[in-house]
């Protein structure tokens, strides 16, 4: 008895697989059989090729040639990992050119259908801003680049069947996360870009990071962020003042007791600590006072503290407010 060809005498499978027969990505539970038969289907006992199995798409693994032994190769550990959920495929066997038996018809196994099954879930997208230039994010503003989480399996790969909500929650640091933190997985893939999500820190250059769950998957904390105060406005953090201004604010045409501290900081009222070199002024910004001394500043740390500064008027109340009613004086000057 001469063997006149190839059989799959078992096709690879796995049990429980909910969108295909295998699993992608993991060694075949049922590995495939292969045998030299003859044409009424008998095993040849004496066949002894080597035998190679390929696939036409994705990637085998594992030990994918062997010598067959009375009649067919051992089994062998294998695994398909598939390009894509539920790519379709056949493993195809092929003996050697010249072995015992000639050179045999190349044999190509059943269809089958590789399922991604997902077993983590990962930060396929984190969230950036381009605007942030000492961070990754803007503190109190909805992140440029929204975040994009997936579930993947052991390999990386996308498991489009999974389904739930994925949410995202503070995995460390103090900032505020805002914005809706739950969006559904579509073909495995969660975007969070219509969330407005936003990092809002308690102070510049806070470090935080993020922590996406999903249904029966364990949680996940992304790579660590920075949340870059950003200035947007120009703030007294201290009014000059005097008090021998028994009746004002300041004494006309003496240095304030008090100088001015200016502060740059965003719209919660931050500042914005990385903010230097760069100069600020102050003048009048109302009324008939003339400002003296030094009236620019360097920043320093989003901060810029005057010295030096005083204020007179023509008259009694435009710098030391003598009349009353009466605007407070330092409410009339103005930052550049």
């Amino acid at each position: 008895m001469v063997a006149s060809q190839l059989v799959f005498a078992q096709e690879a499978a796995h049990s429980g697989v909910p969108n295909g027969d295998v699993l992608s990505g993991v060694a075949f539970q049922t590995q495939p059989v292969l045998q030299g038969q003859n044409a009424a289907g008998a095993i040849d006992l004496h066949f002894q090729d080597w035998v190679t199995l390929t696939a036409q798409t994705g990637t085998l693994a594992g030990t994918t040639t062997l010598q067959a032994q009375n009649g067919q190769p051992p089994s062998p550990i294998i695994a398909y990992t598939a390009s894509a959920d539920q790519e379709s495929f056949q493993l195809q066997a092929d003996d050697e050119t010249g072995g015992s038996g000639g050179d045999l018809t190349a044999q190509t196994g059943a269809a089958h259908t590789a399922d991604i099954v997902a077993t983590q879930i990962a930060f396929a997208t984190p969230p950036t801003d381009p605007a942030a230039l000492n961070g990754d994010v803007v503190s109190g503003q909805p992140f440029a680049t929204q975040p994009v989480v997936e579930t993947r399996n052991a390999a990386g790969q996308r498991d489009l069947n999974f389904t739930g909500t994925a949410t995202l929650a503070l995995a460390s640091g103090n900032i505020a996360l805002g914005g809706a933190t739950g969006v559904a997985f579509n073909n495995g893939r969660a975007d969070f870009a219509a969330s407005d999500l936003k990092a809002t820190a308690t102070t510049d250059g806070e470090t935080f990071a993020l922590k996406a769950s999903a249904p029966g998957l364990p949680d996940i904390s992304g790579a660590p962020l920075i949340a870059d105060v950003v200035a947007t406005q120009i703030a007294f953090a201290t009014p000059p003042s005097d008090p021998a201004a028994l009746y004002g604010d300041v004494v006309n045409g003496q240095v304030f007791a008090v100088q001015p501290i200016v502060e740059a900081r965003d719209q919660n009222g931050q500042r914005d600590l990385q903010l230097s070199s760069t100069a600020i002024s102050l003048t009048v910004a109302s009324g008939a006072a003339v400002l003296s001394g030094t009236t620019s500043q360097t920043w320093n740390g989003g901060l810029a503290a005057f010295s030096g500064l005083s204020a007179a008027g023509s008259q009694d109340g435009a710098a030391s407010s003598r009349s009353k009613p009466r605007p407070l004086v330092y409410r009339k000057f103005r930052a550049i």
